[in-house]
């Protein structure tokens, strides 16, 4: 939805670059992506900001301006100590105060996001 609005996509992932590289060749979604970030080029890894400071400057992008949609407590946990708007999906943990405090916003499935940036982006 997200790049059928011309909205840019960039992947910080704290997997190795090869590996999610593959993956996302392998379902077909690599091209949806302006830039893919992984764990293996950076010293510090999540939650320390820098993967998600990374990807910001790689596309160009302020991250005050960016939203980073996450599964896990240390990808909020980076995406909040890099400045970006945190939007939580909990995967195998529920949300917790803490992950409350740090998030944007948090929704049981894609598709509930896709509503938010719906309705966000007026369509």
């Amino acid at each position: 939805y997200l790049r059928e609005q011309n909205i840019p996509l960039g992947l910080a992932s704290s997997t190795r670059l090869a590996a999610v590289t593959q993956e996302l060749r392998d379902a077909g979604l690599y091209e949806c992506f302006q830039t893919v970030v992984g764990g293996d080029l950076l010293k510090n890894s999540k939650p320390a900001p820098d993967i998600y400071l990374m990807t910001c400057e790689r596309m160009g992008v302020l991250p005050q301006n960016t939203y980073a949609i996450e599964d896990s407590y240390n990808g909020i946990r980076s995406a909040h100590s890099a400045g970006l708007h945190p939007v939580m999906v909990p995967d195998m943990m529920p949300a917790t105060e803490e992950m409350r405090d740090l998030s944007e916003a948090i929704f049981e499935d894609l598709f509930q996001v896709r509503e938010y940036f719906e309705k966000m982006l007026g369509a």
